[in-house]
């Protein structure tokens, strides 16, 4: 859901501080197959915030929601809740929201940055 009209500023201080806390965005080209039997990429940019807690993780998704965004389904990791809001233009949309345009990485895509080239790996046995 679009909002034409911009969030109230209190919904926007609390989706700014819990991005401060330890949001993130990950931008990243993925690899589809193409109508014309090759391959061919396209950019999948996601924001992820992070919940410490069942009450917390229901309050960060009623902000998003009242701020216009759709939450995707959120996921356990760390033993934190991650809730991300996915798609190029609700990324874009919500760091302008709260202003923080600087921890963003640049509009263009580009690979995880935590990604080890496959020969860079150490074989699972030994990361024990």
């Amino acid at each position: 859901a679009r909002m034409t009209t911009r969030p109230p500023s209190r919904v926007l201080d609390r989706l700014a501080a819990f991005f401060d806390r330890n949001g993130y965005v990950r931008r990243r080209m993925i690899e589809s197959p193409s109508s014309g039997g090759g391959r061919s990429a396209r950019c999948a940019d996601e924001l992820r915030l992070t919940a410490q807690s069942d009450q917390e993780l229901q309050l960060i998704r009623h902000l998003l929601q009242q701020a216009g965004f759709k939450p995707g389904r959120e996921f356990a990791k760390k033993r934190q809740f991650r809730i991300p809001v996915y798609g190029r233009r609700a990324v874009e949309r919500f760091l302008a929201l709260v202003d923080r345009q600087e921890n963003a990485e640049p509009t263009g895509c580009t690979e995880r940055r935590d990604r080890v080239p496959v020969e860079n790996r150490t074989p699972l046995a030994r990361r024990r």
